[in-house]
């Protein structure tokens, strides 16, 4: 049975979790919370930050330059280097007594104001219950399995802990099994759905985005991405591909559907400043380390 409670109740006890890796560059700790420190959205929730094969001595080094004021706020939950984002995500759920989780990875990036706001606004829109995401897709991961295949992608998601603990998750062994928890016809979208559940998306201005406006709603492969509120390195890449590139990836996110206008060398420029601003300042003031798989 999922809890249900009030909107302030549910801002207070959501349990806002980023996932660190060891190893990760340190530009992807500092994108995700010099974003988050765009507003103070963030201030009455609780903001637990995954350290992902960290010894017992060790912690994230960016966390201990942030501002005092979020850095006090920050929790750690430390968890082996076993498995993948997934894994990492239901050890968070197991441990951490909360009703409500929002779930980032490692390469999220939080790309407009008022981002928790707009997840508790469209949770509640669902009815308190369902899955809201950040990006969303039709693609298909075999060409046989069924179309539209919708999905929630994994790089901002908000689900009652309840109903994600419930989840059939199946084996999370390699990458491709994380994938089929993803995108496969077991996927957390389909098992939530066929339990007569809302998935949707939620935009950069609050919009929430039910899953046939998808190819036309300019956030994930969609236009020029232009209403994404939380990005990652999947839709980095996309926005700095060639135009042939894009056109054939948005086709495999919507088929007949996609939108995916040219882009010229200038949108290619701000989209690269963009996505590349913190870690462009880091390497100018201090350097940075380099060097990740994409666990």
């Amino acid at each position: 049975m999922v809890e249900h409670l009030t909107y302030g109740q549910k801002h207070q006890r959501t349990a806002v979790c980023y996932l660190s890796r060891l190893g990760n560059p340190g530009f992807l700790t500092r994108n995700f919370f010099h974003s988050l420190l765009v507003d103070d959205s963030h201030q009455n929730c609780d903001l637990w930050v995954i350290l992902k094969g960290y010894g017992p001595d060790q912690t994230d080094p960016v966390l201990a330059g942030l501002p005092a004021k979020l850095r006090d706020r920050i929790r750690l939950l430390r968890i082996n280097d076993n498995g993948y984002d997934i894994n990492a995500y239901f050890a968070a759920a197991a441990a951490i007594d909360s009703p409500l989780f929002l779930f980032f990875n490692s390469y999220s990036q939080l790309l407009g104001a008022n981002w928790l706001e707009y997840y508790h606004n469209a949770f509640e829109k669902i009815g308190g219950d369902g899955l809201v995401g950040a990006t969303g897709s039709f693609e298909r991961m075999l060409e046989d399995d069924p179309w539209p295949n919708i999905h929630i992608r994994s790089n901002g998601f908000m689900i009652a802990r309840d109903r994600f603990l419930n989840i059939n998750a199946g084996p999370l062994e390699t990458k491709r099994d994380c994938n089929r928890f993803e995108a496969g016809p077991g996927s957390m979208t389909r098992q939530i759905l066929e339990d007569g559940k809302q998935v949707v998306l939620v935009d950069k201005s609050g919009r929430v985005v039910k899953p046939q406006d998808w190819p036309g709603a300019g956030i994930f492969r969609s236009h020029r991405q232009q209403n994404l509120l939380v990005g990652d390195n999947r839709c980095y890449a996309w926005d700095m591909a060639r135009n042939s590139k894009r056109r054939r990836l948005a086709r495999l996110a919507f088929g007949d559907q996609a939108i995916a206008p040219n882009i010229g060398l200038v949108d290619r420029g701000k989209a690269f400043i963009q996505w590349n601003k913190f870690r462009l300042r880091s390497v100018l003031n201090n350097g940075d380390s380099a060097g990740s798989d994409d666990r």
